[in-house]
């Protein structure tokens, strides 16, 4: 008990919080808004020992968090653990606004463009909308057909027709 760290802390409505971690005990619910001391190993910071200010043993708050490291976690496990979350939580953060930054925002600021031969593919906020449609007129549906049917005969197709004509005179020729 000598060699634990010693701190207070005020107990809400769930629990205790220390360590960005949430202890606690049905006992700590009598105790709500009130401040208490708390004691914890160095070696072992899954449970917390409450006691009240007169030095009275309330109760042991553990972490349901911290249990799920292990039995026993200790509390430069869990600082280095608190200080990755926050270096990875700032740096997705930083990526985040990257992202969401306009090319020319970037440019303006002096950051790089990290886009491949330095092309930015970001979306524009800005888009221009194009919009294009076929004409609805008679006019053109005609010409639109007669384009359609001048492609469709080509220089083959007019050498058989006159083969076939004349095919069909001399055919004609023969029964008169």
């Amino acid at each position: 008990m000598l060699l634990m760290k010693a701190d207070v802390a005020r107990v809400t409505n769930q629990g205790i919080n220390k360590f960005g971690m949430l202890y606690t005990d049905y006992e700590l619910c009598f105790y709500k808004d009130k401040k208490v001391k708390i004691k914890w190993e160095f070696d072992d910071v899954s449970k917390l020992f409450v006691y009240d200010m007169d030095g009275h043993k309330i109760c042991e708050a553990v972490s349901a968090e911290v249990l799920g490291f292990g039995e026993k976690c200790s509390q430069a496990a869990l600082e280095k653990l608190m200080r990755d979350q926050k270096r990875q939580y700032k740096e997705c953060a930083e990526t985040l606004e990257n992202y969401t930054t306009p090319y020319e925002a970037r440019i303006e600021q002096g950051r790089p463009s990290d886009a491949v031969g330095k092309l930015d593919l970001t979306i524009k906020v800005n888009r221009t909308q194009k919009v294009i449609s076929l004409p609805t007129d008679k006019e053109y549906r005609a010409e639109a057909t007669a384009n359609s049917k001048k492609k469709r005969t080509t220089a083959g197709d007019e050498f058989f027709s006159a083969k076939a004509d004349s095919a069909l005179s001399r055919l004609k020729a023969m029964n008169q």
